[in-house]
């Protein structure tokens, strides 16, 4: 059986690297392909694609001279954390420990909407450092530092067969990823606008300014999971081995790639690839594939909305299903992200093989969603 499949346009073909694709996702690539602004670019869909909002989830493409914000997404630089513990498997899931870690988390961490009453952490770079800082909420910049999100972002102890435990923090650039993609996204619709609402281009000094603001938030976003993971070190008295990041909504800046929903995957790169909260992640190391665009799944990609979920997925099911590991925030409120919700992570590493080779297999102990 092919493992990919060709999406053909009027300007450009696109590789997907899953031939199950469902039909939204189908029509979404090829209107990309229809769009002669990008003709030049090479499109590579990673194996969790699927439909979202500006562009498909699992796009990665090389970019030329034109891009449109929408392509790379709202929360600009969103990406995983993953820092090696000093504390094995057995003592990260006694029961006593993972209330005490669980309530220190709540009190460290704002979750949802909520940010930090006053600056506790102040990023490297300052707010008058991006081109429209004149657009942006001073508070929410610093006030932001060291919070979750909400939605699918998380935090986790994942720990493998032999013991070792991982701390892994999913998270983004909060409002500013958000304020910044809207900024560059309304000015391309007024300056090249699309057919389609709200996939305009930039080109020349705007996209450049664009890139600029992309490139802060991004770190602004690294900075974020940081210090996350530092405070939730420190309040719990943990030290770290290491600790490595991968990324999946953004451009690199050096190789001049964007990624929405795919992390990089350069040959010898440590990576990253959660499934979900039940069947926890794999820790993997790229192989370098060009003709992957150097990328891999950034996850097991949804089979169903959001709003589909909550309706087809008893609760009764997913409080079965998430039974082994230690949450306190299974609910109703987060049913969307209840594990059957996602694709298999045996379908996913099976159609990966090609640009991954995994290292291990890490199990999840504790969970907390946004």
């Amino acid at each position: 059986m092919s493992r990919s499949i060709n999406i053909r346009g009027e300007y450009n073909t696109a590789k997907v690297f899953n031939p199950d694709i469902d039909e939204s996702s189908y029509q979404q690539i090829e209107d990309m392909m229809n769009r002669e602004e990008f003709k030049e670019s090479k499109f590579r869909f990673m194996p969790d694609v699927h439909y979202g909002k500006g562009s498909t989830v699992g796009t990665t493409m090389t970019v030329e001279d034109k891009i449109v914000p929408s392509f790379i997404g709202v929360d600009i630089g969103c990406g995983v954390s993953v820092t090696e513990l000093e504390i094995n498997k057995k003592e990260a899931s006694d029961p006593e420990f993972l209330k005490t870690f669980d309530r220190n988390v709540r009190q460290q961490v704002p979750l949802g909407f909520n940010r930090h009453q006053q600056y506790k952490d102040s990023p490297d770079l300052k707010i008058e450092d991006f081109i429209v800082s004149d657009q942006l909420d001073e508070e929410a910049f610093y006030t932001s530092i060291g919070s979750l999100g909400g939605g699918n972002h998380f935090v986790s102890l994942e720990a493998t067969d032999d013991g070792k435990v991982y701390l892994l923090i999913h998270s983004g650039s909060r409002n500013i990823g958000h304020t910044v993609a809207t900024i560059y996204q309304d000015l391309a619709d007024n300056l090249n606008p699309s057919d389609r609402k709200g996939e305009g281009y930039l080109e020349g000094e705007a996209m450049e300014n664009y890139l600029h603001d992309l490139g802060l938030a991004q770190k602004y976003a690294l900075q974020n999971r940081n210090a996350m993971a530092n405070a939730i070190l420190e309040s719990n008295g943990l030290k770290q081995r290491n600790r490595f990041d991968s990324v999946h909504n953004y451009i690199d800046l050096e190789t001049m790639i964007a990624r929405k929903g795919a992390i990089s995957a350069k040959k010898g790169e440590k990576l990253v690839v959660p499934f979900n909260s039940r069947d926890g992640s794999v820790i993997a190391e790229g192989k370098g594939n060009e003709d992957w665009n150097h990328s891999a799944p950034h996850g097991a990609g949804r089979t169903m909305s959001r709003t589909q979920a909550k309706k087809r997925i008893p609760y009764q099911k997913y409080q079965e299903m998430m039974k082994n590991v230690y949450s306190t925030s299974v609910s109703k409120r987060t049913l969307d992200e209840a594990p059957s919700a996602y694709n298999e992570q045996k379908k996913i590493l099976e159609l990966a093989e090609p640009t991954i080779n995994v290292l291990e297999y890490i199990r999840p102990i504790y969970n907390l969603k946004g």
